[in-house]
């Protein structure tokens, strides 16, 4: 006969319990400290954050007919507290275009519509001239807003990317 061991059967019968608990504790301690040596993704450098909010409005110049742009201006940045933490930054930069009258605005919304997919867009007309405002949300939370104006010189779009709050250095 064997010798018996005090808590051998406990341990046979329950080896699957055993090894669900120690999965358990390795989880429990491994995602609080990866979470605390990993950088947050969502972090970027001011230089990061410009260079994607020129990167949406080139998108969205993008989606206008070549032949029918008069005139792009150059984009002017800014950056400024952010309005929920002043601690923290937001950067803007806004750039003008301006198109031929002829340009078809309701076929314009509907390519945006086709485009940005992903995006959140929000439409609706200003005046009985047919000025727009279009508002966009980037999945990485940007905010991008598109204003028409009509002008002698054609529609001329006031575009505006805001990037998320980033935190300030510390």
């Amino acid at each position: 006969m064997s010798p018996r061991v005090p808590g051998r059967y406990w341990v046979e019968g329950n080896k699957a319990t055993i090894v669900l608990l120690v999965c358990f504790s390795v989880l429990l301690i491994s995602v609080p400290v990866a979470a605390f040596v990993l950088p947050f993704a969502g972090a970027q450098s001011v230089a990061d954050a410009r260079t994607e909010a020129s990167d949406h409005l080139d998108a969205i110049v993008a989606t206008l007919p070549a032949q029918l742009v008069r005139s792009d201006e150059q984009e002017s940045a800014t950056e400024e507290a952010c309005p929920g933490n002043p601690e923290d930054e937001v950067v803007q930069i806004q750039r003008v275009v301006v198109v031929d009258p002829a340009f078809d605005k309701a076929g314009w919304l509907h390519e945006l519509d086709r485009r940005f997919e992903d995006w959140r867009l929000s439409r609706r007309t200003l005046d009985s001239d047919g000025a727009l405002r279009v508002s966009l949300v980037a999945p990485d939370s940007s905010f991008v807003s598109v204003q028409s104006a009509e002008t002698e010189g054609g529609t001329e779009f006031t575009l505006i990317s805001r990037s998320p709050c980033l935190h300030a250095p510390e």
